[in-house]
C-alpha cells in the first residue's frame, strides 16, 4: 500500500478517491449524544475546524436521546428514547451518505487533521475496514486544538489483518488488540465490511466490539499512533457508570452476544472475549451490591475487575483457579465464571 502523504501529500482537498459508495460525501461523522447537552458544540466545532478538506462533503448526524439546539453546520438530527451506544450506531449508519463512518461522542473531540489523516488511508487501499488512531485524555479545560501539519513520518501508523492475527501468540494479541481497540471516538470504518445489524446489540462498549467485527472480515486494520482524538474525562463517563448495577447487566449481556458471535473462528479472538466475559461476570455482581466493598469477598473481585485490564502475563481463568483452588468457600463463588470459561 502507497504511503499516503507520498500519494496525496496533505493538500488543501482530500481526493475522492474509488472506495465511497457516493462521489460527493467523503465522509460521514456520527456524533452520539447521552442524556446530556454540556459538550455537544465543542464536539461540532472539532468536526468544521477540521483543515485541508471540503467540509461541504463532509457530513455530520447526530443521534440522540435528548432533544438539542439545533446547529447549521449539522446535516442531520435523529432522535431516539434508547439510550444505548448500539441502537445509536446503527441509526446513524443506516442515515450515512458515505461508506467511512467516523464516531465521536459528544463529550469528545477530534483533532483539526485527524480527516486528512485518516480519509487518504482509505482512498488509498479499497480493503481496509477499520481505522483506530491514538487519543489524549483531558479534563476541565479542552486542549487548544492543533492547527498545523506534523511530519510523522513512514511509521506513524500499524497494519494488522486475521491472517497476521492467527500467527500472533495470545499474549502478544491481548497487547495489539487493547491498543487498537478502546474510545469509540478513535473508530473510524469502512460500511461496506462492518454491518449496522451487528452493531446494535452492543449497548455499552462498541469500541471492544467493533474492532473483534473487524477483524472477523478478514480485511485491513490500521492503528495510528498519532493522536487525533481528545478523550474527555468527567464523572459522566461510560467508564464511570459501569459501575452501576444496570449498566454492568448490560455489558454482560453484550459479550455475551459477542462471544457466539465469534464462535470459534479464531482462538485468539476467541479467548479475548472468554476474558471480558470472565471480567464482565466478575463485574456483574460487584455491583449488584449497594455498597460492594462492605463485602471482603467483593474487594477480592473488584481488585481481579481491574487487574484484568492490564494481565498480560498470566490468562485470567487461570489466575482465578489458582488463587482460589485452597478455598473451597470462595471457589464456589467462582464457579459459575469457571464453568462459563470452560464452555
Amino acid at each position: 500500500m502507497e504511503e499516503p502523504e507520498k500519494a496525496y501529500g496533505y493538500s488543501s482537498q482530500i481526493p475522492t478517491g474509488k472506495g465511497n459508495s457516493t462521489g460527493t460525501i467523503l465522509a460521514s461523522v456520527i456524533i452520539l449524544v447521552y442524556d446530556r447537552k454540556d459538550f455537544i458544540d465543542e464536539a461540532i466545532n472539532s468536526v468544521i475546524c477540521q483543515r485541508g478538506i471540503d467540509l461541504n462533503k463532509i457530513e455530520i448526524i447526530i443521534v440522540s436521546n435528548t432533544k438539542l439546539n439545533q446547529n447549521t453546520h449539522v446535516s442531520k438530527y435523529i432522535y431516539t428514547q434508547d439510550r444505548r451506544l448500539g441502537p445509536k450506531i446503527k441509526l446513524g449508519m443506516d442515515n450515512a451518505h458515505s461508506d467511512i463512518i467516523l464516531f465521536l461522542e459528544d463529550d469528545d473531540l477530534f483533532e483539526c487533521n485527524k480527516l486528512r489523516t485518516v480519509l487518504p488511508l482509505f482512498n488509498s487501499d479499497a480493503n481496509i475496514a477499520y481505522i483506530h488512531n491514538a487519543y489524549q485524555q483531558f479534563s476541565e479545560k479542552p486542549p487548544a486544538l492543533k492547527t498545523g501539519v506534523e511530519d510523522f513520518g513512514d511509521s506513524y501508523y500499524e497494519i494488522l489483518d486475521l491472517s497476521a492475527i492467527e500467527k500472533m501468540n495470545y499474549y502478544e494479541f491481548c497487547r495489539i488488540y487493547w491498543a487498537w481497540s478502546g474510545n469509540l471516538s478513535s473508530i473510524v470504518i469502512r460500511r461496506q465490511f462492518i454491518e449496522s445489524e451487528l452493531v446494535q446489540n452492543i449497548g455499552v462498549t462498541p469500541d471492544t466490539v467493533i474492532p473483534l467485527i473487524a477483524m472477523l472480515t478478514g480485511k485491513k486494520l490500521l492503528n495510528i499512533k498519532r493522536p487525533l482524538t481528545y478523550l474527555r474525562i468527567h464523572n459522566k463517563n461510560t467508564t464511570s457508570i459501569l459501575h452501576r448495577a444496570d449498566i454492568a447487566k448490560m455489558a454482560l449481556q453484550e459479550v455475551t452476544f459477542t462471544k457466539k458471535l465469534v464462535g470459534t473462528n479464531n482462538s485468539n479472538i476467541r479467548r479475548i472475549v472468554d476474558s471480558m466475559m470472565i471480567k464482565r461476570m466478575i463485574a456483574n455482581r460487584i455491583f449488584t451490591f449497594s455498597d460492594p466493598m462492605k463485602n471482603p469477598l467483593n474487594l477480592i473481585y473488584f481488585l481481579i475487575y481491574e487487574f484484568n485490564s492490564h494481565l498480560l502475563k498470566e490468562d485470567l481463568s487461570k489466575f482465578v483457579k489458582i488463587l482460589f483452588s485452597k478455598k473451597n468457600g470462595i471457589r464456589d463463588h467462582f464457579s459459575l465464571i469457571i464453568d462459563t470459561e470452560r464452555k
